[in-house]
Formats: structure tokens, sequence, C-alpha cells
């Protein structure tokens, strides 16, 4: 939880970074755009993720603010 990840579709204010408050069943997001929470099933979170969380904040300092991207993605 609190790990920053990105989204393949942009919410509707144009945010793709989404933080982890919740992990279960269900993963929930908060956009870091506008703040909108939302609850996403497991299997649809692991399909829309574009890059992996990074486990901590220092790592996400470390990134320079941006994250990597997987292998393959444009």
């Amino acid at each position: 939880m609190g790990q920053t990840v990105a989204l393949r579709k942009a919410h509707a204010c144009g945010g793709r970074q989404w933080r982890i408050v919740r992990v279960g069943a269900d993963i929930g997001v908060v956009c870091e755009t506008c703040g909108r929470r939302v609850l996403l099933p497991r299997d649809e979170f692991d399909r829309a993720a574009r890059t992996p969380p990074l486990s901590s904040p220092r790592q996400q300092e470390e990134a320079g603010g941006r994250l990597p991207l997987q292998k393959g993605s444009p």
C-alpha cells in the first residue's frame, strides 16, 4: 500500500498516476491528480496496470517521479 502505479487508460481528469490504498480481493486506488478513489477487481487491475508498482517512496524518488516502463511498452 502507498505504492504508485500507472494505469493504461487515463482517468477523466487526465491523470494516469494512481496510489494503491487497499489490497485484497479488490484493489483500491486513488487518483494522484484529483483524489478520486476507485475499487477495481484484482484481475481487472492486473490487466490495467501499465507498470509494476514501486515498493517504496524512496524508490519513487530515485526514479525521479517517473515509473519505469515494462519491456515492449510504447
